[in-house]
């Protein structure tokens, strides 16, 4: 293996320039210059060997270094598309998810809720479906709100058509059992 040979000097200045380079096989000879009291320049030489070993160790250190960086840098990128991909199916699954909406009051004066129930908000193709799964009565809105606001005109309006068809006895058995239940969790305000 070829070891260079060099010299350098120096200006009053302090500006450094190669003076020589020549192939030797052993050590590097490294040449300062110094200004003593101003009257000139002192040549002072230094040897360093075994810098060849130093620099493959260097250089090994560089790359063990550069390789756990980039094993890292790997890391945080997987560890990114992997958050990435969770949100999206959080989002995905949020979006598809019921919601369970407690019914305690209507806008209506003339009832009220005598017994607080669950409708169930889902999103559907167009929007949102309210349901309230009791009494077998749904409807849909575009959003959320609608569908409940939507969902709780139903009921009332289900309930005062049924009551009507039940006092002219002409209310088949699943009405019935629809206004039964209705009759659990509504009252007519009196």
């Amino acid at each position: 293996m070829a070891v260079i040979r060099g010299e350098k000097s120096c200006n009053p200045l302090g500006s450094f320039k190669l003076r020589a380079l020549q192939e030797s096989e052993e050590e590097w000879e490294l040449c300062s210059s110094r200004m003593i009291h101003g009257t000139g320049v002192q040549k002072v030489s230094k040897v360093v060997t075994g810098w060849q070993e130093s620099l493959l160790n260097l250089v090994a250190t560089s790359a063990r270094h550069y390789e756990e960086t980039l094993q890292t840098d790997l890391r945080f990128d997987l560890l990114e598309k992997v958050v990435v991909a969770l949100r999206t199916r959080v989002s995905r699954i949020e979006s598809k998810a019921c919601v369970l909406v407690p019914i305690q009051m209507f806008e209506s004066t003339e009832f009220f809720v005598q017994q607080p129930f669950l409708a169930v908000v889902q999103p559907d193709e167009d929007g949102f479906s309210a349901t309230f799964f009791d009494a077998n009565i749904g409807t849909s809105g575009d959003t959320q709100e609608e569908a409940v606001a939507n969902l709780k005109d139903l009921i009332l309006g289900t309930f005062e058509q049924f009551e009507a068809l039940e006092r002219e006895n002409q209310l088949g058995p699943e009405p019935a059992r629809q206004l039964s239940v209705l009759k659990k969790v509504i009252k007519r305000a009196t």
